[in-house]
């Protein structure tokens, strides 16, 4: 403690004016930290402010709104680790409640620091990002409560879930939810895309691809036939199916693992 404190004086020194008082240059200096990205310093004496000013000439209110716009931009720029670091920070000490207009004619979307979880901060972040920024993040992630989250915007991003659907990360509870998806948001097409690129993926579990055999759609059992984690018993089943292409795709894959 000691030895922050004196890091935060010294810091202080640098450029110090006669006339500005020690709250202001802690204020002044503080907001500049978080503006140039200088995340771990600025967490480090955010967290400190209490103790520093027990008599509240500077509190974190001070700060929260910056805070917050700093998070938008890391949240679209996609730098997560930084994002993370001062949103622990935000979370815990934040009270005011954020509202942004969704632009999908949902109306107003609302952030409540004081109640929200990680997979509710992140829905409402989500929204901040460019399509192209969201398929990516889709397709990429590894963070449970970032899919989660987009699987509850399924209604609202509907292509970034048939981007989600082909990620290497995917857990199979997930996979659960995806394969069973008749409609996305409103949507027989797009449901039936994010089923089609589901069985596609690589990592599907070989039980959820024994279930998406018997999907009403050729080309949902199609791409099963060709996923290579595919039981042998699913494509002497598929071998059958009613639809040539299928059954002929099927009848190549147990060829090619030497069997007739």
């Amino acid at each position: 403690m000691k030895k922050l404190l004196k890091e935060w004086r010294n810091f202080l020194k640098e450029n110090e004016e006669e006339e500005e008082s020690y709250a202001d240059q802690v204020k002044r200096k503080l907001s500049r930290l978080i503006k140039s990205g200088q995340i771990g310093s600025a967490t480090a004496f955010l967290d400190q402010l209490d103790i520093m000013f027990p008599d509240g000439e500077v509190t974190f209110a001070d700060f929260e709104d910056l805070i917050y716009h700093k998070l938008t931009n890391l949240f679209r720029y996609q730098e997560f680790d930084d994002f993370n670091k001062l949103l622990d920070v935000y979370l815990s000490k934040a009270k005011k409640q954020q509202v942004r207009y969704s632009g999908r004619g949902q109306g107003n979307v609302r952030l409540n620091p004081a109640k929200a979880k990680k997979r509710n901060v992140y829905e409402y972040f989500l929204g901040f990002l460019s399509p192209k920024n969201m398929f990516n993040l889709a397709k990429t992630t590894d963070d449970e409560d970032m899919m989660v989250a987009m699987y509850n915007r399924r209604d609202f991003e509907t292509t970034a879930l048939t981007y989600l659907a082909l990620n290497p990360n995917l857990p199979v509870w997930l996979q659960d939810w995806l394969s069973g998806m008749d409609k996305v948001g409103g949507s027989l097409s797009v449901g039936r895309l994010v089923r089609m690129k589901l069985a596609r993926n690589p990592i599907v579990d070989p039980k959820i691809l024994v279930y998406l055999a018997d999907d009403d759609h050729h080309a949902v059992r199609f791409n099963v036939s060709a996923n290579k984690k595919t039981p042998t018993e699913t494509l002497q089943v598929l071998a059958a199916d009613e639809d040539h292409e299928v059954s002929h795709f099927s009848k190549e894959a147990l060829k090619r693992r030497g069997i007739k």
